[in-house]
């Protein structure tokens, strides 16, 4: 994704702007699970951080809601995301991999897009898909904790989407 989005900021610097500050609404509702969900984001694609350096992007056209801003954004904001959407659907450096029993996959869901295919079912097939979720904030207090008590104490970098060096 950063690949992507960075090509899209050379490609139009005006679109990648709008979607670096108009914030989008991603919704994710289920009720109709083990855990049900209602979750409502309002946060730009792209985050940037004071350097602006691209640190994370969110993308998810599955979720995309109607968006919360004020009218004079709307119109730019859906003609920088039908764009963006346009170069993220006819990316050439795709890579499919078809899981098998015991796989697991880890990934940064703020750098990289990820997806599945159709499950065509075939009987006696089972098809069981686990995802599991981790905080950054914790993960990088786990790092420093790590670093400070067995490691050689410097900062824990390159760890959560926000504070990228």
């Amino acid at each position: 994704m950063f690949h992507i989005a960075e090509t899209f900021r050379k490609q139009h610097p005006e679109d990648f702007k709008v979607l670096a500050t108009v914030p989008a609404t991603l919704d994710t509702i289920h009720y109709k699970r083990a855990f049900p969900v209602h979750m409502k984001v309002k946060r730009p694609m792209f985050t940037l951080n004071d350097y602006g350096d691209l640190t994370g992007v969110r993308y998810q056209p599955h979720h995309l809601g109607p968006l919360q801003v004020n009218d004079e954004f709307i119109e730019p904001f859906y003609a920088a995301y039908k764009k963006f959407y346009a170069l993220t659907n006819n990316w050439p450096y795709t890579f499919k991999y078809r899981l098998q029993p015991g796989d697991m996959v880890s990934y940064n869901n703020r750098r990289m897009a990820h997806g599945r295919v159709a499950f065509i079912y075939r009987s006696g097939q089972e098809r069981h898909l686990q995802g599991c979720y981790l905080n950054v904030s914790e993960f990088k207090s786990c790092m420093q904790t790590l670093a400070n008590l067995v490691g050689d104490g410097r900062i824990a970098q390159r760890v959560g989407d926000y504070d990228y060096q």
